[in-house]
């Protein structure tokens, strides 16, 4: 029942011709399986499910991963099709068609598991961790699903839930040389008053318990520290100092919970269905330095509502129309070891970060935690198509509007920086910043496509595809103008009132409102025989088309963290 445990269905992508895994492509997507088609970037494929949006417009890929076949009914990827109809992104249109009742009720139920008692330990863990037993984890996926008539030939109801549960451990390890408590107490002895000493005696690797922090045995070094001179008039350079790296063991149990409710209506003319998803994540203790005690857990929670209306006027004309609603919200805060890395609700009760020389290590948050956000998004969709004679004509549009809270501001609490060791422990910072800004970010796009086309049938043997389409996203980026121009017009500017405001603010960006894109196409069927199989066993399809991609919102983080959208200052 599953494929890549649970990772959604893409890893059968990379099994169609044309589509390749993109590896470490810094232009493929970074949610999921990352592929591209036909050599565009990963980040250009459109995701759905039955054909509405399920995209993660921060990095792209998947909002929501359907990893259960059993609730499948088909698996699409579309590479290579010059319809109109596909021209919103110029990569693959990867689309998940749930599975609905039947006349028949039927269902099944299934467990997997994968232990840590069938495992051995990798070369890593024994040269480099010091392990001599496998850390404990349990792999386990098991779900239910049931489906059936509730009027027979009219009404039919299908519903499942599945699980993954992971309860298992990671040792967190740093090779980056930190004080051991042994060192520690020598260096206090040495610099009783000094700031960042005492700093790490209550926010550093040993002071936060959880996970039983050790010095890492592989690494423990004795180190001179020279040009200090201790409290009482000594030179500390006659004193070695205990340093090792850091490793710790901590609870990262994964947990997913998925739900799925579909109803179908079939008339003689009309066939309606409603389709409910949703998708729990958490994945605790899963990034940040938690070899430092500073974990980051990474919650999320995806949901659909749809409803789906085809209606059949005659046997030559149909109709389809479609209203969804989608919401996904991803965090990276908070933790299962008491919160020392704050949610993104508590952006400001953090602790600075703490950068010291090559080799070292610091103690406090990584950089850039906590942050998160929300997306929600409103579709309607109709196409109508319609056959006359060797014509199939067809038309429709697209209406999205996305609004997409962020939370999110680097440096927002400050960091200090350390040249050297001997600079460190005598509290003595090269130079001290912060960022100023506003870390709420409420994102608003409207991604509107419109396309007419005809697939015309010249031949038995030839099909041309003829299309014109139109899309419109909008400009979310002028967020930034409005948010800049209240700040630089109220009580507290960032700048210099006497500049003008034109130099003060992010540029009102103009919405492109011209991205027409023509498609052509053809299938074509020569007949040939020979090793090409006969009549009708090669096609040979070609065309053009020009697309235009939305863009995906890490381009704006990059934007909020410049300036005028900050003031950063440095003391040096």
């Amino acid at each position: 029942p599953i494929v890549g445990q649970n990772e959604g269905l893409d890893n059968l992508a990379v099994l169609l011709p044309g589509v390749n895994a993109s590896r470490d492509n810094n232009y493929s997507n970074s949610n999921g399986v990352g592929f591209t088609a036909n050599g565009i970037r990963g980040r250009n494929n459109d995701q759905q499910i039955d054909g509405q949006n399920n995209n993660d417009n921060s990095v792209a890929g998947p909002g929501i991963f359907l990893g259960n076949t059993d609730w499948v009914q088909e698996y699409q990827v579309t590479t290579s099709n010059f319809g109109v109809e596909y021209s919103r992104n110029s990569g693959s249109v990867v689309n998940i068609m749930t599975k609905s009742g039947t006349n028949a009720w039927h269902g099944d139920a299934f467990v997997t598991e994968n232990s840590w008692k069938t495992a051995t330990l990798t070369n890593t863990q024994k040269a480099f961790e010091g392990l001599t037993q496998v850390p404990i984890y349990n792999d386990e996926f098991s779900g239910v699903s049931v489906g059936g008539p509730v009027v027979k030939n009219k009404v039919f109801v299908f519903a499942g839930f599945d699980n993954q549960i992971l309860p298992g451990t990671t040792v967190e390890t740093t090779g980056s040389l930190e004080p051991t408590p042994n060192g520690l107490q020598t260096l206090l002895a040495c610099l009783p008053n000094s700031g960042t000493l005492q700093a790490l005696g209550t926010y550093g690797p040993y002071a936060i318990t959880a996970g039983n922090p050790q010095p890492l045995a592989s690494s423990l070094t004795m180190k001179t520290i020279s040009g200090v001179t201790c409290a009482n008039g000594s030179a500390l350079s006659l004193t070695p100092i205990e340093f090792a790296g850091v490793q710790r063991t901590l609870p990262t149990p994964i947990k997913v919970y998925d739900w799925m409710a579909r109803m179908d209506y079939q008339g003689s003319k009309d066939r309606i269905y409603g389709r409910f998803l949703r998708q729990s994540e958490n994945y605790a203790n899963a990034d940040g330095y938690g070899w430092a005690g500073y974990p980051v857990s990474v919650p999320s929670i995806g949901l659909q509502a749809g409803v789906d209306w085809t209606r059949t006027f005659s046997s030559n004309v149909v109709n389809e129309a479609r209203i969804n609603y989608g919401r996904l919200t991803v965090e990276f805060g908070g933790n299962s070891i008491g919160n020392t890395v704050p949610d993104q609700n508590n952006l400001a009760s953090g602790l600075a970060v703490v950068n010291v020389p090559s080799g070292y290590a610091a103690f406090g948050p990584q950089a850039g935690f906590p942050q998160g956000r929300i997306i929600n998004t409103y579709q309607l969709q109709d196409n109508l198509s319609w056959i006359h004679g060797k014509h199939t004509l067809k038309a429709g549009t697209n209406l999205t509007y996305q609004r997409s809270p962020n939370v999110s501001l680097s440096n927002y609490n400050g960091s200090f920086t350390f040249s050297t060791l001997a600079r460190y422990i005598q509290d003595i910072p090269s130079s001290i910043s912060i960022t100023l800004g506003n870390p709420n970010l409420d994102f608003r796009e409207h991604d509107n496509f419109f396309y007419v086309g005809d697939d015309y049938k010249v031949t038995r043997n030839l099909t041309l595809n003829m299309g014109l389409s139109y899309a419109y996203f909008g400009q979310p980026g002028n967020l930034f103008h409005r948010q800049d121009v209240a700040r630089e017009n109220g009580s507290a500017p960032f700048f210099d009132p006497a500049l003008p405001l034109a130099v003060r603010v992010a540029p009102l960006l103009p919405s492109h409102k011209t991205d027409f894109g023509p498609s052509v196409g053809f299938a074509y069927s020569p007949n040939w025989g020979g090793i090409f199989g006969g009549s009708g066993k090669t096609v040979l399809r070609g065309g053009y088309r020009l697309t235009y991609d939305p863009a995906f919102y890490n381009f704006y983080l990059n934007m909020q963290s410049s300036t005028p959208q900050v003031l950063s200052q440095s003391l040096s």
